[in-house]
């Protein structure tokens, strides 16, 4: 009776292992589906119990030592068949699932470009056909202005143009985006449309969730144009204008950016990493929570910019001008703000741990509860900070502001 009930315990203790083994989904295992490589990860286990085991019994005395090691070796051989079956199940059922997850993906992706090539296919014969009666009238006038009745028909093709998922390049679209948008926007600014006409149709029309990734927009003029949530990544838009345009929660990534005018544009929340700003003017700006890390803003004037809760680590803002800007819990950290201007700025808990402040002016800036390095105030002599000893004099460093900031700065009570 007492060997059945460790006969059953074997078999159970051998399933359960195989089981776990599989719950635990080892990188190998879960990546390569392979059974020799299950069957090689109980086997090890087991050898490794039995091991265990055998140096137990060393200490047992010689009479009793076959037995238990015979005994061992059965129950275990159990637990390594037990544990065997178990894994085999578990990579079949996981092979079969895979196998069935791909080609349920597979007809779905061709399903989606049957569709997008359809959508596609019909779109660009709507925009070329628009775009040749546009051409006819602009030919027609010599001011290159475009009747009521051509804006309202760009209107309505562009509204027919709604974002949508779809497969670009191999992989599918993280988000809806309407490339369609993008190539009608794109095709009108290279068609030297009088300026009263091409704002007016600006006006009219959303190009909301636009893709004009990698386009050429060299010189564009973009203002007041509505880009919402548009993709933009790796555009060129050199000395493009986009003042008082909204971008809000757009893509801008690796965009070329240099000599563009951007005032008043709505950047909030927007994706800026490692963009090249170089000398552009962001007047007034409204920047709020925007991610611009590793962004290249060299020279660049934001002033009166709206910075609060944005992401500038690691930036370029060298000889920036952000006088009277707001830069409230503005993340500066590692920035290099070398010779930058932050006459009057707001950097109250701003983050500049990190940054490089050399020949920076500081006059009138806000730093309450900014959060700095250790001897921070004393670095801004030798850093020449413009403003340094009305600061040291206005404050001190603090304890802790939050458990990942070591200091901050505290004002002095007179």
């Amino acid at each position: 009776m007492k060997e059945k009930i460790n006969l059953l315990i074997s078999i159970g203790l051998g399933a359960i292992l195989g089981w776990i083994l599989g719950f635990l989904r080892l990188p190998a295992l879960e990546n390569k589906f392979s059974f020799s490589l299950g069957f090689i990860a109980c086997l090890t286990i087991v050898l490794l119990g039995f091991l265990i085991v055998h140096v137990w019994n060393k200490t047992a005395n010689s009479s009793t030592f076959k037995k238990k090691t015979v005994r061992s070796i059965s129950t275990l051989s159990l637990i390594l068949l037990g544990g065997f079956a178990s894994s085999f199940l578990f990579f079949q059922q996981n092979k079969f699932f895979k196998i069935q997850k791909e080609q349920l993906n597979s007809k779905l992706a061709k399903q989606f470009e049957l569709e997008a090539s359809t959508r596609k296919s019909n779109s660009l014969i709507l925009i070329n056909n628009l775009l040749d009666k546009i051409q006819n009238e602009l030919n027609s006038n010599p001011k290159r202005i475009l009747s009521e009745e051509t804006i309202e028909r760009i209107t309505t093709l562009n509204y027919s143009f709604e974002p949508y998922r779809y497969f670009k390049g191999e992989k599918f679209s993280k988000k809806k985006w309407s490339p369609e948008r993008g190539q009608l926007l794109l095709s009108l600014t290279k068609m030297k449309i009088d300026s009263s006409s091409f704002n007016y149709l600006k006006l009219k029309n959303s190009f909301f969730g636009a893709d004009l990734s990698n386009a050429n927009l060299v010189g564009a003029d973009l203002s007041h144009v509505d880009l919402r949530e548009a993709l933009l990544d790796h555009a060129n838009l050199t000395g493009a204008n986009l003042n008082q345009a909204t971008l809000e929660k757009a893509s801008l990534q690796k965009v070329n950016l240099s000599e563009a005018t951007l005032n008043g544009i709505n950047l909030k929340n927007a994706e800026m990493q490692w963009t090249e700003f170089q000398a552009a003017e962001l007047i007034g700006a409204f920047l709020n929570g925007a991610n611009m890390s590793n962004s290249k803003l060299r020279k660049v004037n934001l002033s009166r910019a709206d910075l609060r809760w944005a992401n500038l680590s690691n930036v370029f803002l060298n000889e920036a001008n952000l006088t009277n800007s707001n830069l409230l819990e503005t993340d500066l950290s590692r920035a290099n703000l070398k010779n930058a201007d932050f006459t009057g700025a707001n950097l109250i808990t701003t983050v500049l741990i990190g940054a490089n402040l050399k020949g920076a002016n500081l006059t009138n800036a806000n730093l309450l509860a900014a959060k700095i390095d250790e001897n921070w105030l004393e670095k801004l002599e030798t850093w020449q900070v413009t403003g340094a000893k009305e600061i040291q004099a206005s404050y001190k460093i603090g304890g802790e502001a939050l458990p990942q900031y070591k200091f901050r700065l505290n004002k002095i009570k007179k």
